[in-house]
């Protein structure tokens, strides 16, 4: 599907114990959401003893890597369960790799949106 410069992109993730993805959607004309793009990888050994906040950033980081070229011309909605995500992407005083991935992310204009239902588990499966 062509993206459609004026519409946002709409990001998607997913963390589970042991593995990451991201899918990367926008509507069409119609209104349908179509997805652009689907990535995952396993977590590295170091990365499993991540929290859940620190899953869910990776993620989001690891998403913005790989779609940075989309990401920097689109506004993106990223819909997540997670909802401290929203509170840390707000937050001013963060140290560590949140610190770090926190100004890898400022680059982009995310918009946290909540996840509200789960249409399957398409995104880690």
């Amino acid at each position: 599907m062509p993206r459609i410069v004026e519409k946002p992109l709409i990001l998607y993730i997913s963390a589970t114990t042991s593995a990451l993805g991201a899918l990367l959607a926008q509507h069409d004309e119609k209104g349908t959401k179509q997805a652009i793009y689907y990535i995952s990888r396993t977590m590295m050994e170091h990365e499993l003893n991540y929290t859940s906040i620190e899953k869910a950033f990776l993620v989001v980081v690891f998403a913005a890597h790989n779609f940075r070229h989309y990401m920097l011309a689109h506004q993106i909605k990223l819909i997540a369960k997670i909802y401290p995500l929203k509170y840390l992407f707000s937050k001013a005083m963060l140290t560590g790799r949140m610190a770090k991935w926190v100004m890898i992310l400022s680059e982009h204009d995310i918009e946290y949106v909540e996840r509200k239902v789960i249409k399957g588990k398409v995104i880690t499966d």
